[in-house]
């Protein structure tokens, strides 16, 4: 691919951050943007604006499922679980799994690290919906592989407070169930035994069901 810079007409419908956005989406990097007042007439006649711009350099190798999945950890309720106690390869399958199912130009925006660029907030969300919704059908069959095998009585010792979302442990912590042993003597075999808690719902019942799946406690 060249990298010569070169000239580019663009009619832009508002700001510069979406002609960034729609560059960015045909491939094309932002050098510099031309607006003085010699262009001020063209810019507003919506004859079109000109810019200077050079092709990005977009290779396989430039990103990760791992640098994706460091950015949108934190945004869907969940996830978080499932990435520090599922199986690496599995996650790295779940994730490209999941890169399918979002629009192309959102996959752009998630393999080109443009976490600034306008739309990729609402991307990022989105995708980690899908691949939350990814692990738990995975657990509902039982195909979840934990990272680390952990004998019955290591998991029962777990601390709520180190595995799940702050929603969930602290809906937990103020019912005084501080462990994963202490939780399932509470939903004495009725998970949904759960939802009396104040706070818990049904996004923190599925995050507690995919942990003892995953477990198979």
């Amino acid at each position: 691919m060249t990298t010569k810079e070169q000239n580019y007409t663009l009619f832009p419908s508002d700001v510069e951050q979406a002609i960034t956005t729609l560059l960015t989406l045909r491939g094309y990097k932002l050098v510099s943007l031309i607006r003085n007042e010699d262009l001020k007439q063209l810019f507003e006649s919506n004859d079109g604006l000109i810019i200077k711009v050079k092709p990005t350099v977009f290779e396989k190798d430039k990103w990760s499922p791992n640098a994706i999945l460091a950015k949108v950890s934190g945004l869907v309720v969940g996830l978080q679980m499932f990435l520090e106690h599922v199986n690496s390869d599995q996650i790295e399958e779940l994730t490209l799994l999941a890169l399918q199912k979002v629009k192309p130009y959102q996959k752009t925006l998630l393999m080109t690290n443009l976490n600034a660029v306008y739309g990729y907030s609402d991307t990022a969300r989105e995708f980690a919906q899908i691949l939350v919704g990814l692990f738990i059908e995975m657990s509902q069959k039982n195909k979840l592989i934990p990272k680390t095998q952990l004998s019955v009585e290591q998991v029962l010792e777990m601390d709520v407070r180190k595995i799940f979302s702050v929603r969930t442990f602290n809906s937990l912590c103020c019912s005084e169930i501080y462990t994963i042993s202490e939780l399932m003597n509470f939903m004495e075999g009725y998970e949904k035994n759960l939802l009396r808690l104040r706070g818990f719902g049904k996004t923190s019942l599925s995050e507690v069901k995919a942990f003892i799946q995953l477990y198979k406690l």
